[in-house]
């Protein structure tokens, strides 16, 4: 029986994915799903009317390459206005979502041996998808600073470089811990990678959720080479529409077309039109307004976490996750994550399928109901109980 491709059958499914279908096979009715990252407010007022009017408009046809020239103007505007990038119409391109943002660049962009440098912690995706393109992900672990943030060292990252090395792929704010990078490590970061001569990608989809006093600050709005993914599901509660898009040199972006039209083609057009709508409001108002309810929700939670004896539990610069370290206990993140879903019916993302930096924690999304979010501490407190009358 013919096989499929070697490359695709060493990929392994993601931990979201495969505790989702474990927890779909158990039927219970009582699941506690703090393993996902979607968004649970209510997109902007004007989605609505957008999608009533998708066919009248005629956007159930095919779409320009790069996107409808009305949404890459109202793009170019975001841009300007809140990262403070300042691009042409030539340089935007849009894609079906914030995953085939990073698909479609790093295809451009690399070739069968090529090592691309991720963070340690990171997205569990990025491994993946440079595995499936035949690069090599090569992590770089990031250490805490004096207020025990996550950051990026330079030393570690040019000790990091190979001549193998084409990429550094920075997430900022970065999923899971929501570390957000400030404008000297950018400057660092941007002095290596010019000595170097490698590219530079900024995975920026957690750009709606940084928590005061902290900043996004936008690679690009510093160094131009920059290639910058974007996404319209976290910002705007559009999780489903799978629009997204890619911001870069205009070289960059011809290249990137020649992806597109032997992959997916088109970005859709009814999408297209949706985030029109939604850049035609008042959508930083709306952002604001969003992260200041999962600044709430995320607070509450780490400080819920923190009240219990062992467990650490940072407060996040930005983000949708918390990751509390259960170490004390003598236990694995795996582990953890595991006894939280067999006893106690609490979905969560194991901190070790991020890098050595995740060890002994566990992820969990903060955007929940409060009362969803008061019971899951809940069990979290009765599961520490549980190790407590074991390790003591």
């Amino acid at each position: 029986m013919a096989k499929v491709s070697t490359i695709v059958d060493s990929i392994q499914m993601s931990a979201v994915s495969s505790i989702s279908i474990k927890a779909s096979e158990k039927g219970w009715d009582d699941t506690i799903f703090m393993a996902g990252g979607e968004p649970q407010f209510s997109p902007p007022s004007s989605v609505n009317k957008a999608f009533s009017e998708i066919v009248e408009k005629g956007y159930n046809k095919y779409s320009p390459f790069a996107g409808y020239s009305s949404l890459l103007q109202k793009i170019k505007v975001k841009l300007r206005d809140f990262n403070n990038i300042h691009v042409n119409e030539e340089q935007i391109y849009t894609v079906p979502g914030g995953s085939s943002a990073l698909f479609t660049a790093l295809m451009t962009l690399i070739e069968k041996g090529d090592e691309v440098l991720i963070q340690d912690p990171c997205w569990e995706h990025y491994a993946q998808i440079i595995n499936l393109l035949g690069g090599v992900a090569k992590k770089v672990k990031m250490v805490r600073n004096e207020n025990g943030h996550l950051r990026v060292d330079r030393e570690i990252l040019e000790k990091s470089i190979t001549d193998k090395t084409k990429v550094l792929l920075l997430n900022t704010p970065l999923n899971p811990t929501g570390s957000v990078l400030t404008t000297d490590e950018i400057k660092d970061i941007v002095e290596v990678v010019e000595k170097y001569d490698i590219h530079l990608v900024a995975d920026e989809e957690y750009e709606g959720f940084v928590f005061d006093p902290y900043k996004h600050i936008s690679p690009a709005a510093i160094y131009p080479k920059t290639i910058t993914l974007f996404s319209f599901s976290k910002t705007y509660a559009l999780t489903g529409i799978r629009l997204g898009y890619i911001v870069a040199p205009e070289d960059i972006i011809n290249a990137i077309r020649k992806v597109s039209l032997y992959s997916f083609m088109y970005a859709p057009s009814p999408s297209q039109y949706v985030a029109e709508a939604v850049l035609s409001d008042n959508h930083i108002e709306f952002a604001k307004r969003a992260c200041q309810e999962m600044f709430e929700k995320s607070r509450y939670l780490s400080k819920s976490l923190q009240s219990i004896p062992g467990v650490l539990c940072d407060d996040t610069e930005s983000g949708l996750y918390v990751n509390p370290n259960f170490s004390n206990f003598r236990i694995s993140g795996i582990e953890m994550s595991e006894l939280l879903f067999e006893r106690y019916h609490l979905l969560s993302v194991p901190g070790e399928v991020s890098g050595e930096n995740g060890k002994g924690s566990v992820r969990l999304y903060v955007g929940l109901d409060q009362k969803v979010l008061e019971e899951a501490v809940k069990r979290i407190r009765s599961a520490v109980e549980q190790l407590s009358l074991v390790t003591n």
